[in-house]
């Protein structure tokens, strides 16, 4: 996990772990013209930059995420409330749990019986949101 990062560095860890300009672009919606420019520091225009901010968000999810932290769960929780507009009683049904037994697994994932498959179905809730439909 990269802890304090900008777009270049993260862009360098991307491709240094052998992922592609057309993942990239293909992920984010990016012109993969644009993503080279930016790897190669050249002068971006205003637009370029505004494009580029998702491209930002992205990358840093994707490394500066602390998945092993006890709130990461948590996080995905709240933003599944707050941004689809999910209850937690909703997402708890999806797992098959009370909401009571929700909680309680949200307050210490690690030690709540089948956490592997409860994490897995929760992270699958999350990405089967965020997806792009149109793929």
């Amino acid at each position: 996990m990269i802890t304090n990062a900008d777009i270049w560095s993260l862009l360098e860890q991307f491709y240094s772990d052998g992922f592609t300009v057309e993942t990239l672009s293909k992920t984010t919606g990016i012109s993969a013209e644009l993503l080279e420019r930016c790897r190669k520091k050249e002068t971006l225009n205003r637009d370029d930059l505004q494009e580029l901010t998702y491209v930002l968000a992205f990358l840093s999810e994707l490394y500066m995420q602390d998945t092993t932290s006890i709130n990461y769960l948590k996080d995905l929780v709240a933003m599944l409330t707050w941004y689809f507009m999910i209850s937690k009683e909703a997402i708890a049904n999806y797992l098959h749990l009370t909401k009571e037994e929700f909680e309680t697994f949200l307050a210490d994932p690690r030690n709540y019986p089948n956490c592997y498959d409860l994490s897995m179905n929760l992270m699958l809730l999350y990405v089967t949101l965020v997806r792009d439909k149109r793929l």
